[in-house]
């Protein structure tokens, strides 16, 4: 027969999810003739196997009525919209009929192998439709080089159109920039070699840098992949350096492609042709799972602002930064991690004018585990040294907005007795410490000054105890912390003021903190000077003896040459408590029948110290109230409590005193006042003293007091005597104690 259909191709056949079989109608031998394709939604091919995926139906007579139909699928759902079926001849490329001399044969034999050879080409051109090929009036050879001319190019047309092999730019994924030493007595012979075979072809000279043992060289031609020197190497050179490729695109970028905006001042690439932005990526940073090790230190050391983009990137050598800066997208979007395996190392230092914000840093695994065992010690496995770089930080050098998750010590700067170390007029703002196992911030240096310390987090949950969360030791003054947040961890001192003066702290919040030992407070406070504005404690259990909030731990007397009231003081303007030992959820325990516990506490008696409290408040959910009311508060009488203003200390004897001198709070407008502790006798009246006589006659006086015997809270009557004095009036039949408090004007 004829073949009749120029086409060997059937389809494509689009699903609609109930269309199972599909025709054919080009001639086939056998069923294994036939190749079907499933083309999904993106255009991607998969080939389907015979009789497992589909199967086929020939017609009987393939010369009078060629074809057949395909039935897809063989078993499950119809080809479903969005995809789509194609069937093409696939008769092999074979001739396996064999006509011998003399010997009998049927036309249909001839036939039949005409046809298949007929098949065979319909199939070749059905192939050669879908080719790149030139326009058939041009007579351009298609010949491409060897293999070795080929590597790392890629193809492309020069000026009149014929073909070429471009070096492989930079923004195809990689340049091919590349150094090559030719040595002397191996790849040429000293005053004889004139010629040296390169690798490929640089296609053009400019893409060709040479060098004798390190001079550069401008008479050379290149041929292919032959470089051409007019006369021989001369005698006495060691190694020819050939600089070979490029690392910029060649040809002109797409239409539209590079805009205005992404080369304006400020732009990524303005920051880099500019010099203004290190980006650690343009010196080989390729994040996680790699060491960024290298590209961290080379983008430092250009002096640059050093920008870390999103993602996670690793290193294990320590960044040094002396009057630089780094930063990232933000702290939940750029990621550091020390992937280093000792315990000594440290992430960064810092130091002089530098800072680094916008970033997480943690010490970590490659697979995201933690390397920190919970056994570190001091300047162990530190994230952020601000006294080891060449100046310590200092003048306006600052972290800010960084996030630091596990480490031994979040922030540290050494003790030592050199002055050297010792951070000054350095900030440390928005900073969230979590997971430390030894300290949040240890600063140990001498002679700090000047430094703010602005909204720092500290938590801690993961680890049984870990040793300080804010430590400020050694020597310091003039000293700002405004919102120092302590929450969920057990501490051995949480907080720590030592010899430092000219405190000036705005809020101090503990929630959730638990003390590790016996004779501790959340607040140690020893030999230092200053105010906290806001002292509050939330939900703090009680798991030692000899606890306390405030604990002053100075041993020696006040410093030589300062006022008394100057030297071991503390002003508290609001002491805020809330829940003590209930735990989050309120348990009833709270602080009944527990012994031990101080909200300020002296333990030694050595050498003056002054207290002042300008404001108490406390919410309780137990029935736990006698005890706040009663402030326990320094048993062995160590504490000088004073007041707000001028004014005796105390009453005298018209106030009984119970562990401690009756102490005084004054709001700060002057028309509040509060005092006791006090006891009345049974049907008794004692008459009380205001510290601070008001201008005219006190205009109301309230007074709490519990009933001794049945500790129920007990109101009682109060009368205004003068502008000086009031009598306290108790008429039941058991004693009673308490305090008070009056407005006047």
């Amino acid at each position: 027969m004829t073949i009749s259909s120029q086409g060997r191709k059937a389809g494509p056949f689009p699903g609609n999810g109930a269309t199972t079989v599909f025709p054919f109608t080009f001639k086939v031998f056998d069923k294994t003739d036939l190749k079907v394709l499933r083309v999904d939604a993106s255009g991607t091919s998969t080939t389907l196997t015979l009789d497992s995926d589909y199967s086929v139906t020939l017609n009987a007579d393939q010369n009078g009525s060629p074809g057949g139909s395909i039935t897809y699928p063989v078993i499950g759902s119809p080809l479903p919209s969005g995809y789509s079926l194609v069937g093409l001849g696939d008769l092999p490329y074979d001739q396996e009929t064999d006509i011998t001399n003399l010997g009998g044969f049927y036309p249909e034999v001839i036939e039949d192998m005409v046809d298949k050879s007929t098949i065979q080409i319909q199939q070749l051109a059905e192939n050669v439709s879908r080719a790149i090929v030139f326009n058939e009036a041009e007579s351009t050879s298609p010949v491409l080089p060897t293999a070795l001319g080929r590597a790392n190019t890629v193809l492309g047309f020069d000026s009149s159109g014929a073909l070429e092999l471009l070096p492989l730019p930079s923004s195809l994924g990689a340049g091919d920039l590349q150094m090559l030493v030719y040595a002397a007595g191996t790849d040429f012979t000293p005053g004889a070699t004139t010629q040296i075979v390169l690798p490929r072809a640089p296609i053009s000279r400019g893409n060709v840098w040479v060098y004798w043992d390190g001079t550069p060289q401008l008479d050379f031609t290149v041929s292919g992949n032959t470089l051409i020197f007019p006369t021989a190497i001369p005698t006495g050179i060691s190694n020819v350096y050939v600089r070979l490729g490029t690392t910029l695109s060649v040809g002109a970028p797409a239409q539209q492609s590079v805009t205005d905006a992404s080369v304006a001042p400020g732009s990524k690439l303005w920051n880099r042709v500019n010099g203004a932005i290190a980006d650690v990526r343009d010196f080989g940073a390729l994040g996680y799972p790699y060491d960024d090790s290298a590209a961290f230190l080379a983008a430092v050391a250009t002096g640059r602002k050093v920008y870390v983009p999103s993602g996670v990137w690793q290193i294990k050598q320590t960044v040094t930064i002396n009057n630089g800066h780094l930063f990232g997208d933000g702290q939940n979007s750029t990621v550091i991690r020390w992937i280093g395996t000792g315990v000594n190392d440290t992430i960064f230092k810092l130091g002089a004018l530098s800072s680094i914000s916008d970033v997480f840093i943690s010490f970590a695994n490659p697979d995201g585990s933690s390397i920190v065992t919970g056994n570190e010690t001091t300047a162990q496995r530190i994230a952020i040294d601000v006294g080891a770089a060449m100046y310590p930080l200092q003048r306006g050098g600052c972290i800010r907005r960084v996030k630091i998750g596990e480490c031994g010590t979040a922030i540290y700067n050494k003790a030592g007795s050199s002055p050297v170390q010792a951070v000054f007029s350095a900030e440390f703002a928005d900073i969230e410490c979590q997971n430390f196992s030894y300290a949040g911030f240890w600063f140990g240096s001498p002679v700090r000054t000047g430094n703010v310390y602005r909204n720092i987090y500290l938590n801690s949950a993961k680890w049984p105890q870990v040793q300080y969360a804010f430590y400020l030791g050694g020597q310091e003054s003039e000293i700002t912390v405004d919102q120092l947040n302590i929450e969920s961890m057990t501490c051995v001192s949480p907080v720590t003021f030592s010899g430092c003066s000219g405190v000036s702290v705005g809020t101090i919040h503990f929630e959730e903190v638990i003390l590790a030992v016996n004779s501790a407070g959340l607040i140690s406070w020893d030999k230092s000077a200053g105010r906290i504005d806001v002292l509050t404690v939330y939900y703090c259990d009680i798991k030692t003896t000899d606890w306390s909030i405030v604990k002053f731990n100075s041993s020696s007397v006040a410093e030589t040459g300062y006022d008394s009231l100057t030297a071991n003081y503390l002003n508290i303007g609001v002491f805020h408590l809330v829940g003590l030992n209930q735990g989050l959820q309120g348990s009833p325990t709270g602080l009944t029948g527990l012994s031990g516990v101080y909200f300020i506490e002296r333990p030694v008696t050595p050498g003056a110290m002054y207290c002042q409290i300008d404001n108490y408040t406390w919410s309780t959910f137990a029935s736990d109230q006698a005890v706040y009311q009663a402030f326990p508060c320094d048993p062995q009488a160590n504490i000088s409590f004073i007041q707000t203003a001028a004014g005796p200390q105390n009453v005298g004897s018209s106030i009984p005193t119970s562990g401690f001198s009756a102490w005084w709070l004054r709001r700060h407008d002057g028309l509040m006042e509060e005092g006791g502790p006090f006891t009345v006798p049974a049907n008794s009246t004692i008459t009380v003293t205001f510290p601070n006589p008001y201008t005219n006659q006190a205009l109301h006086i309230d007074v709490n007091a519990i009933d001794a015997s049945t500790t129920a809270n007990y109101s009682v009557r109060a009368i205004p005597v003068n502008n000086s004095t009031f009598q306290i009036v108790n008429a039941s039949s058991n004693s009673i104690s308490g305090r008070w408090h009056s407005i006047g004007k």
